[in-house]
This record gives structure tokens, C-alpha cells and sequence, in this order.
């Protein structure tokens, strides 16, 4: 079961929980690398036409 330290105490965290936090940081790292992506295509279009 995860454990997340604060304040050098060792705090019990709900599994349920700790799906939510890793699967919101998930979906934000997946978003960001989309939206790089899609700037970064944008980009290579611009110099493809000039």
C-alpha cells in the first residue's frame, strides 16, 4: 500500500486515491506532450511554407 511522507511522519493514503492523483498527472503529462505536439507541427508547417 502507498505511503506518502509528511513532515517525516508516514501518512496513510487510500489507494483509491492515489489512482486519482497518478491518473490526473497522467492525463496532464498527456495533454502537455499533445499541445507540444501540435505547437511543434505548426511550427514545421510555418518553415515548410516559407
Amino acid at each position: 500500500m502507498p505511503n506518502m511522507k509528511v513532515n517525516g511522519r508516514k501518512v496513510y493514503v487510500k489507494p483509491i486515491y492515489w489512482a486519482i492523483f497518478w491518473t490526473s498527472k497522467l492525463i496532464i503529462l498527456i495533454l502537455a506532450t499533445i499541445f507540444v505536439l501540435k505547437e511543434f507541427t505548426d511550427v514545421l508547417d510555418g518553415v515548410w511554407f516559407f
